[in-house]
């Protein structure tokens, strides 16, 4: 099986869904990339599911990216990774499991973790480069 889509039914998607739908289930990934411009991206993902990548599964290329309550599981690559200077990653209540590498960052990336995570079970799991407390 390869990726998985998981969200809300929608009653009547229009193409643009089943276009976006069909793309996410060929190569599933949370890919923010803000290499090209001057501005600053921020996504949210939150109660997903990133799994069966043929790469990473959520990576964040000078961009932040704020998970919560989501998995990212069974990716070949890494399950959560911070790439360059300018991206990082908030992760909380979070799984991150049977990926080739669970946590990675490169190039000054960040991963603070709220400590309610469980990144167990990938090749090998890495650590986030810091801590956020619980408010």
């Amino acid at each position: 099986m390869r990726g998985r889509v998981r969200g809300p039914a929608l009653e009547k998607p229009d193409h643009r869904c089943r276009r976006l739908l069909r793309a996410c289930r060929e190569r599933p990934r949370c890919q923010p990339d803000g290499t090209g411009g001057t501005g600053s991206i921020v996504v949210q993902v939150r109660d997903s599911v990133v799994t069966g990548s043929d790469g990473n599964g959520i990576w964040a290329k000078r961009a932040g990216v704020v998970i919560d309550r989501t998995s990212s599981t069974d990716n070949a690559g890494y399950g959560v990774l911070a790439d360059g200077s300018g991206a990082f990653i908030h992760l909380g209540n979070s799984t991150v499991v049977g990926n080739g590498g669970g946590l990675g960052t490169i190039g000054g990336g960040q991963i603070l973790s709220y400590q309610n995570n469980q990144p167990n079970g990938n090749g090998f799991d890495g650590a986030p480069t810091g801590v956020l407390g619980l408010k």
